[in-house]
């Protein structure tokens, strides 16, 4: 009885393993390129969206130990392969998985989670930089990660330069020359396989938080060190929470695609906004947590609301 029960198991198991490698997998996670504020949960795109609804996107933070489903996103509407997470601390390790909504109601298992890089620590005495490594769920060794490269900002003002290229895998570096820059910051980034996800180019490089050497905090206005610029819509939504209206208010004039979904990434109302402002009626939702999405260029950005 009890060599049946253990065979069972392992083939409950195996099954499990099996759907677990069937489900849609991120590429990578990223801060994002321009500021180093927000995570970016990147996968491949879907060759045939006939059979899918909707991407959902989960998040373990810190010291959490559970997987929390922060947004979705409808791939049906317009087939993106970005998540703009701003939520989450990057001065905290941060873990993403990723499953997706067939059209028949189903929700796949969770894919393998992935851990971006943290710039942890930068001494401003020693000039020492920290950082936790880019981990994956799936793998037990570190054979996927080509290289960790350090850049560095002399003045802080966005011009980051490439100081360092760590090939052994390194979690620190030293700049010998740091007293001589004190307005400097620094960012670390890591080469992972390719990974097609854009409509123009590749991008296999991930990049860490963006730290300042006096402050020792995430800086709000770094820059990229020559790579695109894949920074989501930033907006508000108020009031929140709301009883029969709302109101999205961008940064920035865009034009744009917004609509409102449910936390099983139902699409309940879709707009078009063309200036910075866009009402959403909300007043027939049940009491509950929603999204609002904007998807501008290719990025999504998701934000939680209330409805009271």
């Amino acid at each position: 009885m009890k060599n049946t029960s253990t065979k069972f198991l392992l083939l409950v198991l195996f099954a499990f393993s099996s759907l677990k490698m069937n489900a849609q997998t991120i590429c990578m996670v990223t801060a994002d390129f321009q500021t180093g504020e927000n995570y970016m949960v990147m996968w491949e795109q879907f060759a045939d969206v006939s059979l899918f609804d909707s991407i959902f996107i989960y998040r373990q933070e810190g010291t959490e130990t559970v997987f929390t489903k922060i947004g979705a996103v409808d791939v049906t509407m317009t087939s993106p392969t970005y998540f703009v997470d701003t939520d989450a601390n990057t001065m905290d390790t941060t873990k993403y998985a990723i499953s997706y909504l067939y059209t028949s109601g189903a929700e796949s298992v969770r894919s393998y989670w992935h851990q971006p890089v943290l710039l942890d620590y930068v001494d401003e005495l020693t000039g020492q930089i920290l950082w936790t490594k880019y981990k994956k769920e799936d793998q037990l060794d570190e054979s996927y990660i080509l290289a960790y490269e350090c850049f560095m900002d002399p003045n802080g003002i966005g011009n980051f330069g490439s100081m360092a290229i760590m090939m052994n895998y390194d979690i620190t570096w030293f700049d010998q020359a740091h007293d001589a820059h004190p307005a400097c910051k620094y960012v670390v980034e890591v080469s992972l396989p390719d990974c097609n996800v854009l409509t123009k180019s590749n991008i296999n490089t991930s990049r860490s938080n963006i730290k300042n050497q006096q402050s020792n905090a995430s800086i709000m206005n770094g820059g990229s060190s020559g790579l695109p610029n894949l920074q989501g819509t930033d907006y508000s939504i108020s009031p929140n929470p709301a009883s029969d209206k709302i109101t999205i208010t961008t940064e920035k004039n865009v034009t744009a695609y917004v609509w409102l979904t449910n936390l099983k990434g139902q699409t309940l109302d879709q707009k078009r906004i063309s200036g910075t402002t866009i009402d959403f009626n909300v007043n027939a939702l049940d009491p509950g947590v929603y999204f609002v999405n904007i998807e501008n260029e290719g990025v999504v950005t998701s934000k939680k609301f209330v409805k009271k």
